[in-house]
């Protein structure tokens, strides 16, 4: 409970909270601001898993579904930071998305490892900016950077 109070003077945990509860009562726009606040992070995450030869596009949005999920199960008087409460089922919805990718290119390649070796022979980072090139999620991401910094 300590953490709670010691944070409520710190304006970007404020912020941060303010944004959690605007989005818990369905504020689109706050849930927007928090994947675009996440967004490296998850970036990252699918781009980890992408090497599976699952498409990073679709990741990342399996990471930015499970954020919202524990956005909508956060509870700050936990102690927590919100990252810290996503973090694990951000992690484990990527993991499953990118085995079940790999399970459906080995079965339409016959198990062939081969067949589809070439789809990942590009760099992952490039990969996934070239699936969100172009996107206003990408935009988003870009624009935030220089913010986090």
């Amino acid at each position: 409970m300590a953490t709670v109070a010691a944070n409520a003077l710190d304006p970007v945990v404020d912020s941060e909270l303010a944004l959690i509860a605007r989005a818990q009562a369905g504020d689109r726009s706050a849930a927007d601001a928090l994947l675009i606040r996440y967004g490296d992070r998850l970036l990252r995450e699918a781009c980890r898993f992408a090497r599976r030869g699952a498409d990073p596009d679709d990741l990342l949005t399996d990471a930015q579904t499970a954020l919202l999920s524990a956005v909508a199960s956060f509870n700050p008087s936990m102690g927590a930071c919100l990252w810290t409460h996503a973090y694990q089922r951000v992690r484990q919805a990527v993991a499953r998305a990118a085995d079940r990718a790999r399970r459906a290119v080995k079965a339409c390649a016959g198990d062939d490892d081969e067949a589809w070796a070439d789809d990942r022979s590009e760099g992952v980072p490039e990969a996934a900016s070239r699936a969100l090139d172009g996107t206003a999620e990408l935009a988003a991401v870009r624009a935030a950077l220089p913010k986090l910094a």
